[in-house]
């Protein structure tokens, strides 16, 4: 039933730090980053499909970043960024990717940034898209 079903995500959020296991994740609370710091996101697919291979259960994902501005443009973009193969005995359901994005040379602003999860063994893809605010720190004045 879930090979059958478009892919979607169940979550995709900015986080603090790579998560380290399924669910094991610590949400960032704040989409503002200062220029050239890295941008961290959690996502889980669903519904990826699944390829048998000898004993083994084998799910692709490939992932396309992009980095838009509010209208739409593309201002980066890179096919391929994120690449894996999981296998197993049995059929995973409970995938998660740790994703990053560093550019530098941003000038203050907002951007989208915009990730596209493509099953390597279908045609199924989705778009997940969050957007961040690039912007210097307030300078902090001691008296």
């Amino acid at each position: 039933m879930r090979e059958r079903a478009p892919l979607r995500a169940r979550r995709f959020l900015l986080v603090k730090d790579d998560a380290t296991a399924f669910g094991q994740y610590a949400p960032r609370g704040s989409n503002v980053f200062r220029p050239g710091e890295e941008m961290l996101f959690y996502l889980e697919p669903e519904n990826y499909t699944f390829r048998r291979r000898g004993d083994l259960f084998e799910a692709s994902l490939r992932v396309d970043v992009n980095l838009l501005l509010p209208d739409g443009t593309v201002i980066y973009g890179k096919r391929n960024f994120f690449e894996q193969v999981f296998s197993a005995r049995s059929k995973i359901h409970d995938l998660y990717l740790n994703l990053s994005l560093e550019v530098s040379g941003l000038e203050e602003g907002v951007y989208r940034v915009e990730y596209v999860v493509k099953d390597g063994f279908s045609d199924k893809q989705l778009a997940v898209q969050q957007d961040v605010v690039i912007r210097e720190p307030e300078p902090v004045y001691y008296p």
